[in-house]
């Protein structure tokens, strides 16, 4: 993997539409529809009312960002911005939108470029779990607390911590008033960093990250200095696990995001 830090404005993004799916894909880091060794961040917009992405599961490890207010994953109804986290080969869902649809990042220290829709693929998920010899695989979400809004109320400057696990795995909900500054979590304590901004905006590097900007920190580049620019600074920062691991060789391949947002027979 290379070990840079990236700062993607959501004008930056690469777009992909599909009118028949009523779906928006914006290609932050790398593409949705390229596996590799490198990080991976996208942004899907559905505006379909209350459509339902069905159980799945992934060949590597993700985190994912939900936008709308109000959804629910797994039959858990949410309010806030959510921080879901699965494992590698952990099913996971449906993941059920509201009547404005539904938006959500997904985010990984390793790129995939599909999915193994259940139940159909149960058969590849037991061969893939003996053949890699994958203990009990783990599966989380939590709410952060934030809501996408166009002035947000910020009382105090605070990094909070919303989810945790071994070997690094973190997440955590980050307030900022305007002009302060904070040192965000150490990147060698885990497998890599993103940071997700939902509302305000971030001075770095002479540039001003707005809502829905995302950066990528590498396990071996220092701790981010964050900077609250004018209206503060609301953002999700998630940590991926030392033990994170790119797509494994030798398991079947899934059906293709390409082929599933196209509408393509496989």
């Amino acid at each position: 993997m290379t070990i840079v830090t990236v700062a993607v404005r959501a004008q930056e993004a690469t777009r992909i539409e599909s009118k028949e799916k009523a779906t928006r894909i914006a290609n932050y880091i790398g593409h949705m529809f390229v596996q590799n060794d490198r990080p991976q961040a996208y942004l899907v917009e559905i505006e379909a009312p209350n459509v339902v992405v069905g159980s799945h599961f992934h060949r590597t490890d993700e985190f994912q960002v939900v936008l709308s207010n109000g959804f629910s994953l797994g039959g858990r109804s949410m309010e806030a911005v959510a921080v879901h986290y699965a494992e590698s080969f952990k099913p996971y869902g449906p993941l059920v939108g509201n009547e404005r649809g539904l938006s959500f990042f997904v985010l990984r220290a390793y790129s995939e470029n599909g999915e193994f829709v259940m139940p159909e693929a149960r058969a590849a998920l037991q061969e893939a779990l003996v053949t890699l010899c994958l203990a009990k695989r783990r599966s989380s979400t939590v709410s952060s607390g934030l809501r996408e809004t166009e002035a947000a109320s910020i009382e105090v400057t605070s990094l909070v911590p919303i989810l945790s696990g071994a070997h690094g795995l973190a997440a955590f909900a980050v307030r900022m008033l305007s002009g302060e500054a904070l040192e965000g979590p150490d990147p060698a304590l885990g497998g890599g960093q993103f940071h997700v901004i939902i509302n305000g905006s971030w001075e770095r590097c002479e540039k001003l990250l707005g809502p829905r900007s995302v950066l990528w920190v590498g396990p071996e580049e220092p701790a981010l200095r964050l900077r609250a620019g004018p209206g503060g600074l609301e953002a999700i920062i998630v940590q991926f696990s030392r033990e994170t691991k790119k797509v494994p060789a030798g398991v079947a391949a899934p059906r293709s995001y390409e082929d599933a947002l196209l509408g393509r027979a496989t």
